[in-house]
């Protein structure tokens, strides 16, 4: 995102648990950074009323809704890192749960990681299972075959590193290589 778009075009808010892409989140297009659900409730909260103002108009047209021209303003990113500590019970996203049938429409992205011990857990918090319902798409790495189907029919198993399912609707499910890239190197001073 922060490669394709401009500060003005999309706004990101990190809700970062274990502080652990502390540097990754270190861009001007970052609007708020929370390592705790204290602080990443008030965040969420922020935006929420914005966001609710973009829902389509009930007399919106058709060519306008294509356009997404009703509204003005930045996309959100809201990226929350290792949720798996705060889901079903200390977890700030619930607030911003309701426009998530319309997030493409108002420009919301949500953006969650999550453990895979536990993710069968994960499936009663109500973010999760919205998006679930939603047939949102997930990437499945490897994991317990107990802990369920966490998106579509993919159930977790034990895979090779960064090797996972690609989940969506359009195209179903898809063995795919997730890729590491080095972060570069930092110079040396003195």
């Amino acid at each position: 995102m922060v490669a394709r778009r401009t500060p003005y075009e999309a706004r990101l808010i990190v809700i970062d648990h274990r502080r652990s892409p502390l540097d990754s989140a270190a861009t001007e297009h970052r609007v708020g950074y929370a390592a705790s659900s204290a602080a990443a409730l008030e965040l969420i909260n922020d935006p929420r009323s914005a966001l609710l103002k973009r829902l389509p108009p009930a007399d919106l047209t058709p060519e306008r809704f294509r356009a997404r021209n009703w509204w003005q303003g930045s996309d959100l990113c809201v990226v929350d890192d290792d949720d798996d500590l705060v889901m079903t019970s200390s977890n700030p996203l619930p607030p911003p749960a309701e426009p998530l049938p319309q997030a493409a429409d108002i420009g919301l992205h949500p953006v969650m990681s999550c453990a895979m011990g536990g993710v069968g857990r994960a499936m009663y918090d109500p973010v999760i299972q919205r998006m679930k319902d939603m047939a949102g798409a997930a990437v499945i790495l490897s994991g317990d075959k107990d802990e369920g189907f966490p998106a579509g029919n993919v159930r977790p198993h034990p895979l090779p590193p960064g090797r996972g399912y690609s989940v969506d609707r359009k195209c179903g499910a898809h063995l795919t290589q997730t890729a590491f890239l080095l972060p570069p190197p930092v110079p040396e001073t003195g």
